[in-house]
C-alpha cells in the first residue's frame, strides 16, 4: 500500500539547527476530498469536507535574504479532522452501497531536502507525507471487512509551491497542494484512489523574551534582572539587553549560552549561574554599572562568542545573564536572573 500526500516544502543547503514549530490554520487550511474506486465513484458519507490541525517543523536559513532557505524536518504532527468517510453507491440505488471506506485518526507529518526561498517568498519544491497513525477500514455489501494500519507509510515525494512571509516576529507559509493515497482491500481486490487538495497555510511567532531562574539578592537589598530592550530579529543584530537593581559603579558584562543550567555559587559566587554547555563571554563589553543600578549592551548575535564563535539561527533560544562584582560586604561576584531569547528572521 503506498500513500501520496503532497504537501508543504522543499533545494539549497542547511545547517542543521532549531526547528520551528508552524501551526496549522484550520480556519484557512480547508481541505476536500474526492475518490474513485474500482466498483465506482467514492462519494462522501455525509460531506467531503474536513481540515488539518496541529504543527508541521520547518528549519529556517537566513543568508542574503532574512530568509533565504528551509527545510521541513520531523517532529509536527497534523491531524486530519473529521473522520474521512464515504461509500461507492450502489447502481440500484434502492439498495445498500457497495462498500463503505472509512479514514480514521489520519494523522500526518512532512519531511523533505532544503529548498531555497526567493526574494518574493516564493518556493517550489516536493515534499514526502508520512502517515503517523490512521487506519482504512472497508467494508463491502458482502460482508468481511478489513482494516488496514497507516502507521509509517510514506507517499512518492510531490511537487509543492507556495510562499513564506514574514511581519514582524510572525512567519507564515501558504501553499495550496493536492495529492492522492491508495489502496487495494485484501478481501475483494477492490481498488480506490482519495485525491485530497487544499491550502497549507501554518505561522510561527518568535515568544516574547522571557525571564526564568532564581537571582541572589546583592548589595543594594534587591536581585539583579533582565530585561531585553532591542530587536530579537536576525537581521537587526540588534540585541539591546539592560541588567538592572544593581551596585552601582560595580564591574558587569554578560555571558550567553545556547542551554540552561543551575549551579549555586560558582567560583565562590553569591549567586547563581542559570547557564550550561558552552559559555560565551562578552568579555569586549565590559563596563560600569550607571549610578541608577543599570548596565546596558548592545550585544552581537551574528558572532556570538562561545568557542568558536557562531552565528545566531532562525528559530534558536539562546540564555543570556549578566555577571557583575559587588562589595558584600568583600569583593564578591554575583549574577542576575536568566533570560531566554528566541530568534525570528
Amino acid at each position: 500500500m503506498r500513500i501520496l500526500l503532497p504537501l508543504l516544502l522543499l533545494t539549497a543547503p542547511v545547517l542543521g539547527q532549531d526547528s520551528v514549530p508552524m501551526t496549522l490554520d484550520p480556519a484557512v487550511s480547508q481541505w476536500n476530498w474526492s475518490g474513485t474506486s474500482s466498483l465506482g465513484p467514492i462519494v462522501g458519507a455525509p460531506s467531503t469536507n474536513f481540515a488539518l490541525s496541529g504543527t508541521m517543523d520547518i528549519e529556517l536559513g537566513a543568508g542574503v535574504l532574512p530568509i533565504a532557505v528551509g527545510q521541513l524536518v520531523p517532529g509536527g504532527v497534523a491531524t486530519v479532522f473529521p473522520d474521512l468517510h464515504g461509500e461507492i453507491p450502489n447502481p440500484f440505488t434502492f439498495l445498500p452501497p457497495l462498500a463503505t471506506i472509512d479514514v480514521v485518526g489520519l494523522t500526518l507529518e512532512w519531511t523533505s531536502a532544503p529548498f531555497a526561498v526567493t526574494g518574493n517568498g516564493s518556493f517550489s519544491t516536493s515534499a514526502t507525507t508520512t502517515a503517523l497513525g490512521g487506519t482504512v477500514t472497508v467494508t463491502p455489501l458482502t460482508g468481511g471487512t478489513s482494516v488496514i494500519d497507516l502507521t509509517g507509510t510514506s507517499g512518492t515525494p510531490q511537487g509543492l509551491a507556495g510562499t513564506i512571509s514574514q511581519v514582524g516576529g510572525t512567519v507564515t507559509i501558504n501553499a495550496p497542494t493536492t495529492g492522492t493515497f491508495s489502496f487495494t482491500d485484501p478481501g475483494t481486490g477492490t481498488s480506490a484512489d482519495f485525491t485530497i487538495g487544499g491550502i497549507l497555510h501554518a505561522s510561527w511567532s518568535s515568544p516574547t523574551p522571557s525571564s526564568y531562574c532564581t537571582a541572589v539578592a546583592n548589595s543594594t537589598g534587591l536581585a539583579g534582572v533582565l530585561s531585553v530592550t532591542g530587536s530579537t530579529r536576525i537581521q537587526d543584530d540588534n540585541l539591546a539587553v539592560t541588567a538592572s537593581q544593581l551596585p552601582p559603579g560595580e564591574f558587569a558584562f554578560f555571558i550567553v549560552a545556547h542551554n540552561q543550567g543551575f549551579v549555586v555559587g560558582p567560583g565562590g559566587s553569591q549567586g547563581n549561574i542559570c547557564l550550561s554547555g558552552a559559555l560565551g563571554r562578552y568579555n569586549g563589553q565590559v563596563g560600569q554599572i550607571d549610578t541608577f543600578g543599570t548596565f546596558t549592551r548592545t550585544l552581537s548575535i551574528s558572532s556570538v562568542p562561545v568557542n568558536p564563535p557562531i552565528s545566531v539561527q532562525i528559530g534558536e533560544t539562546w540564555y543570556f545573564q549578566a555577571w557583575y562584582r559587588d562589595q558584600n560586604p568583600g569583593t564578591v561576584s554575583n549574577f542576575t536572573q536568566g533570560m531566554a531569547v528566541t530568534f525570528a528572521p
